[in-house]
């Protein structure tokens, strides 16, 4: 057995949650069990199940590799709940019947099974669409979208509804909420369609909805064809710009990059964030000689610490040959300069390399995130005034930015099947 850890009780989510669930999951059980924050026993061991559990359920691959060995053989020894929704289903229950019927269809189109997918159609679409029109027909959407989860959930009974020309005793409508990820800009998006079951002979049937899927293969065909063609070297290159060859941290574009994306987030959510900001500046020893690479030295040194004991949701580069930058997620501006406080302490306990650590903490989000580090970076004071009276000071001296947030737009919430059709 490959996974014997149920990972969605130890970050304490249900199976089907999704990614910004768990991300706020570890988020919160980092700030309860961080060894640094809670001393108690048993906290750091806690941390290492939380962190495991995080670095599998965070990656898509990982988490469907997991799904797929432990969750699906396991049902009966934790709380699966499966992805169709059922309202109070009494035995032999059409609803009930006809939700499994749909989830086999999409569990097909997950696995990319086009042939038992279309066997799930209706007599009807069969005689619209041939098999090898379908099959076509899926190969190019899969070269532009790729289905990861979705849920379904009964919408309403249609009776002697009509489809396609012909009247049925019950048509069933489903609503399927999806996440996919498309693949020419790399986004995930998640959507809401509508798909309806009729019972057919002896068993639910599928409505696929076209009638003609010539013109859909023209279309994904010449979308797949007018894909960009990725420049290897151009990648390579934006890639390693990204990382700093001397910590192995973000470099000031990564941390640019991934910090704005943590800023929209906590725009639309009101999550508290903040900067912190730190200066290393070596100095020369009474028994050294000053060595050109010793501000590298000592830079190296406290990049590392503080790298090893940050949680995994909060994000730190190398803003310049001096300087670091940290994005505390979750966390006020008072916590993080008591964290930070905290950090730098455990950063001076070096016997070899001399060094004088400057810090400053500012609240976010704003306007100009790189004129914020400038002006952060340049109110930086040196440790040792934190760890006295300065300390209080500063905090006092802090203000608090109130951020407004608008409300959700109509279209923000009423998405559901706007466009009727879908390429699932």
């Amino acid at each position: 057995m490959r996974h014997q850890i149920d990972y969605y009780k130890v970050l304490q989510v249900h199976s089907d949650a999704s990614q910004d669930v768990i991300d706020a999951a570890y988020r919160c059980l980092s700030k309860m069990y961080h060894p640094d924050l809670n001393k108690s026993h048993g906290a750091s061991e806690k941390m290492i199940s939380v962190n495991l559990a995080y670095e599998i359920l965070r990656d898509v691959q990982k988490r469907r590799e997991y799904n797929r060995d432990y969750l699906s053989t396991h049902k009966s020894q934790i709380n699966v709940r499966p992805h169709y929704e059922e309202k109070s289903p009494k035995k032999d229950d059409p609803i009930e019947a006809a939700g499994r019927a749909m989830d086999l269809f999409f569990r097909y189109t997950v696995n990319e099974d086009w042939e038992n997918s279309y066997s799930m159609l209706t007599s009807i679409d069969q005689s619209n669409v041939t098999k090898e029109e379908f099959i076509e027909w899926k190969k190019w959407v899969t070269k532009i979208y790729k289905l990861g989860n979705y849920k379904i959930t009964y919408f309403k009974s249609h009776k002697n509804g009509e489809y396609s020309g012909q009247k049925f005793n019950n048509v069933l409508q489903f609503g399927i909420s999806l996440t996919e990820l498309q693949l020419n800009i790399s986004r995930i998006n998640n959507d809401n369609v509508q798909k309806y079951a009729i019972f057919e002979g002896n068993q639910w049937k599928i409505c696929l909805g076209y009638t003609d899927l010539k013109p859909a293969i023209r279309k994904f065909k010449y979308l797949a064809h007018a894909l960009p063609k990725v420049d290897e070297s151009k990648f390579f290159m934006d890639a390693v710009t990204k990382i700093d060859p001397l910590t192995g941290l973000f470099s000031s574009s990564g941390f640019m990059e991934r910090a704005e994306v943590e800023l929209f987030r906590s725009r639309r959510y009101g999550n508290p964030l903040s900067l912190g900001v730190i200066k290393v500046e070596a100095v020369k020893a009474d028994t050294d000689a000053f060595s050109e690479n010793q501000t590298d030295a000592c830079v190296s040194y406290v990049s590392q610490v503080i790298n090893e004991r940050i949680r995994k949701t909060d994000i730190i580069g190398r803003w310049d040959e001096t300087a670091l930058v940290v994005l505390f997620t979750e966390t006020n501006v008072n916590k993080a300069l008591k964290v930070l406080d905290m950090l730098l302490d455990l950063a001076m306990e070096n016997e070899y390399l001399s060094y004088r650590l400057y810090l400053a903490v500012e609240s976010l989000p704003c306007d100009n995130l790189e004129q914020t580090i400038k002006d952060t970076l340049g109110k930086a004071s040196l440790k040792e005034d934190y760890s006295k009276e300065g300390y209080d000071e500063y905090v006092a001296s802090v203000k608090f930015k109130e951020t407004k947030l608008g409300k959700y737009n109509a279209a923000d919430i009423l998405s559901f099947n706007r466009r009727r059709k879908n390429h699932f």
